[in-house]
């Protein structure tokens, strides 16, 4: 009876651990995402590309170098179907881009300065973001 508990017990902590690990590198990724988006936005400018268009530029880099990341180090889900976790990391992002321009506008719209409010609408949707990919994507 007691080696059954003991076993699931390390199993329960076995998997925190591993959630924990996998939320850290989520975060590194995407922290790297952004600099990946900024840098490529900043060349996309310096190209004497359209601000708009640099911005959509930025965010595929950023979002190609983060899906790659993620499947092959997040996650370690690179043998997959590629095909399939693009498009599910794609509608996730889509998803979770959404919802952070919700809370946005919601900060925004109540007197929260913008600057503000941007960090705060990315940190409400990565729960969103990283339990939709690890659940779903890959």
């Amino acid at each position: 009876m007691w080696g059954a508990h003991a076993a699931g017990t390390l199993l329960a902590v076995t998997s925190a651990t591993t959630n924990r690990a996998q939320f850290l590198r989520f975060c590194v990724v995407g922290a790297s995402g952004y600099g990946v988006n900024v840098v490529a936005f900043g060349v996309a400018l310096a190209l004497s590309v359209e601000q708009l268009v640099a911005a959509a530029i930025g965010f595929l880099v950023a979002m190609t170098s983060n899906f790659w990341c993620n499947r092959t180090w997040t996650f370690a889900a690179d043998h997959r179907g590629l095909a399939r976790q693009a498009a599910r990391f794609l509608t996730i992002s889509l998803a979770t881009c959404l919802l952070a321009l919700a809370v946005l506008d919601l900060l925004a719209g109540n007197g929260v300065p913008a600057l503000a409010a941007q960090p705060v609408s990315v940190m409400a949707a990565l729960p969103l973001s990283f339990i939709g990919n690890r659940t779903w994507s890959f």
